[in-house]
């Protein structure tokens, strides 16, 4: 077993990240509970990680943000078209900071 060194949520609850040590990152569907994708082997070591709030879904109104990211969830979890993309950003042990989306399925750098 490899140890687990963190574990991060994305904002709209639909993924999570696994970190390991010493091996790439898992991404995780939150709702099955299923392994979406492992990073190859030759994937960036990563030192930190934060998931960002999506670009379509941002919160503009401080004093509303509770009861507008609430909303936000509860329409995510009925909607039927499926997952929203979310976004998350990295920096390697070279301190490269990359950007990358997930939508469903698929990792790709934005």
């Amino acid at each position: 077993e490899v140890p687990i060194i963190g574990i991060k949520v994305a904002y709209l609850h639909q993924y999570f990240i696994v970190l390991l040590r010493d091996r790439p990152f898992e991404l995780w569907d939150l709702k099955t509970l299923t392994i979406i994708r492992e990073m190859p082997i030759n994937f960036p070591t990563v030192t930190t990680l934060e998931w960002s709030p999506s670009q379509n879904h941002s919160l503009k109104n401080a004093k509303f943000s509770k009861k507008i990211e609430e909303s936000i969830l509860e329409q995510n979890n009925n909607q039927a078209d499926g997952p929203v993309r979310e976004h998350f950003v990295f920096t390697d042990t070279d301190s490269v900071v990359y950007h990358l989306m997930v939508e469903v399925t698929v990792i790709k750098e934005g």
